[in-house]
């Protein structure tokens, strides 16, 4: 006797015989694990397939979460921490980090003065 390989991309509907696809309203019968539409399992009232009145329902996908945004952070503590955080991390970049720590401290007296007026 020679077997024949039957593969099924998507499980059929007992009752309305479509394919039940992934994205598509299911319920599962507890009994016989069968997979109907939803709406094809409340049209009849039971598992076309065994008549088995129990539902084994798919938990419902979640919608993924929004992500929040993070407010940024301002202010010259903010900026000099990136600065030195960049400068422990690349030690090479040490001299720009200390030319701009001293910029940045030249400049705040006249940058406070620009906003002030």
């Amino acid at each position: 006797m020679e077997r024949h390989d039957v593969s099924v991309k998507h499980s059929r509907c007992p009752y309305c015989h479509d394919e039940v696809l992934p994205a598509s309203e299911k319920t599962a019968c507890d009994a016989c694990m069968g997979w109907s539409h939803s709406a094809c399992w409340a049209e009849h009232g039971a598992c076309a397939a065994c008549g088995h009145q129990q539902v084994n329902a798919p938990p419902k996908a979640k919608a993924p979460a929004q992500r929040q945004k993070q407010p940024r952070k301002q202010g010259l503590a903010y900026g000099l921490g990136m600065v030195v955080g960049f400068a422990s991390r690349h030690p090479r970049a040490t001299w720009i980090t200390l030319t701009l720590i001293l910029a940045a401290i030249l400049l705040i007296p006249r940058l406070r003065a620009m906003l002030s007026s």
